[in-house]
């Protein structure tokens, strides 16, 4: 049977074990996750109380993946903060403005840019991919980019993914000049969601002619969908339904282009 990355995924949350364990426990009971659960709690704490407990199978990290920790972590070894994070995307022969590092935050199960890294996140996100070298990270992030490239919805994952790892967390939302900033470089021609460009710089024109300074969270993620549904000027103009249930900005937006005669 094939591995079933979802089920893998919800047996590490219960269980708060590795990927590795994880796997284990579910194929050994051909998938069943109430089975799976049951074994590995009585395996490693004699039985399954019927919660998820903070219990780990102990995993001897490389010394390559520990050492690659240190070399980044900030000097009282806590985190990996935003200069930390820099220097090894820097490493890894990538820039700010490649959207695969976003992936690596991902992978680094990172909230908030502002957080950092931690040492267990960053030890326990590279382990469970197979990686203890700048080499093998790197080759992992080219797998990803693919992704990025070719499958949709993990494309959208890390587009709604976006917004609470970069926005102040003192704020509920996002600055326009940093939504504008990474819907440019989501909207890159190599990605799939494929947006006339023309469209593109319309709704960032209406954005700044409407003074709006900054977008929420429910805009953030509507926008994609709406782009989804309207990719071009001409899918709007022959598409667009006033009646559906956009929020209120989306409405805004059609009306913007009727005033302008866009449409």
């Amino acid at each position: 049977m094939p591995t079933n990355d979802g089920e893998i995924s919800s047996f590490m949350s219960l269980a708060q074990c590795d990927k590795r364990t994880a796997e284990k426990y579910l194929r050994r009971n051909r998938w069943s996750m109430n089975y799976a659960l049951n074994d590995y709690y009585d395996t490693v704490i004699g039985s399954y109380v019927g919660g998820p407990l903070n219990v780990r199978d102990p995993i001897d990290y490389p010394e390559e993946l520990c050492k690659l920790y240190e070399n980044y972590a900030a000097q009282d070894g806590g985190i990996i903060d935003s200069e930390g994070l820099v220097r090894l995307i820097e490493d890894l022969q990538y820039s700010l403005d490649d959207l695969v590092t976003l992936c690596l935050a991902k992978l680094l199960n990172c909230k908030n840019l502002a957080d950092g890294i931690s040492k267990e996140s960053f030890l326990l996100g590279f382990y469970n991919h197979g990686c203890s070298t700048l080499e093998q990270i790197r080759h992992t992030l080219e797998d990803l980019d693919t992704k990025l490239e070719t499958n949709i919805d993990y494309f959208t994952e890390i587009y709604r993914y976006t917004f609470d790892l970069v926005v102040d967390p003192d704020k509920r939302h996002l600055d326009l000049d940093t939504a504008v900033e990474y819907w440019n470089i989501f909207c890159q021609p190599k990605y799939p969601l494929h947006i006339e460009k023309r469209l593109l710089e319309l709704w960032v024109k209406f954005l700044k002619d409407e003074n709006k300074s900054v977008i929420s969270k429910d805009s953030w993620q509507m926008v994609i969908v709406f782009f989804k549904k309207f990719p071009t000027i001409d899918a709007i103009k022959s598409t667009y339904n006033e009646a559906d249930a956009w929020p209120y900005i989306i409405d805004e937006f059609y009306e913007y282009l009727l005033d302008n005669n866009a449409l």
